[in-house]
């Protein structure tokens, strides 16, 4: 199948492993900002870290000013999203560079931003506890409080997709499920046979307490 979702890079570091690393470190001079996100991305599965500085950089080039207003038209959404795809693959080379905007985003965002901010901030939960208290970090918090407050069906169900899928311990897992299950805002997300979609991933992450991270 002559197919990636992530486009040529993508297929050739899935069909070459690290036969590809050459041509990937290649990509994080391209001049697309996608490519080198994607490059940056399959190097980090392939164990190579070498995209990490180049990511940085393009955030810093990317993100808006701390403390200062979220931008709201068309051309700075489409930014904000670039911005939070280098802050994930940011996350994955185990960065909390992204940790700050994610933070922002996940509540005051616009739709299409939040979900991805979860991503950002699930990953980053998955670090160490201590350190990230060290640094005044509180991703589990903030996805607890996602749990709580999201309004939108769309970007709820796939908030609760992506921490079910990124979020490593499964006792917070368990608990940030636990609030979605009883969030006010989501009573009409249903499955056909009774019950809210928050209701069935609590049920599904309680059943596999005990199962290790890759079982899903």
């Amino acid at each position: 199948m002559n197919f990636h979702h992530h486009g040529p890079l993508g297929l050739l570091a899935e069909r070459k492993g690290i036969e590809a690393i050459p041509a990937l470190k290649k990509a994080l001079d391209d001049p697309s900002q996608k490519t080198r996100w994607v490059a940056a991305h399959h190097l980090g599965l392939l164990g190579d870290q070498s995209g990490l500085a180049r990511m940085k950089q393009d955030f810093k080039a990317l993100a808006p000013d701390e403390g200062t207003t979220l931008p709201s038209n068309e051309e700075s959404h489409a930014r904000l999203v670039l911005t939070l795809e280098v802050a994930r693959v940011l996350a994955e080379l185990s960065d909390t560079t992204g940790y700050a905007l994610a933070a922002r985003l996940a509540i005051k965002g616009a739709d299409g931003l939040r979900w991805r901010a979860t991503e950002v901030l699930a990953l980053i939960a998955n670090f160490d506890p201590s350190n990230l208290a060290a640094e005044g970090m509180d991703p589990l918090g903030i996805l607890k409080t996602m749990a709580a407050t999201e309004k939108d069906n769309n970007e709820y169900f796939v908030y609760l997709d992506r921490v079910h899928k990124i979020l490593r311990d499964r006792t917070e897992m368990i608990a940030i499920f636990a609030i979605a299950k009883d969030s006010k805002y989501q009573t009409e997300l249903t499955v056909p046979w009774g019950g809210t979609v928050g209701n069935v991933y609590w049920i599904v992450a309680s059943r596999d307490k005990g199962k290790p991270y890759d079982y899903k």
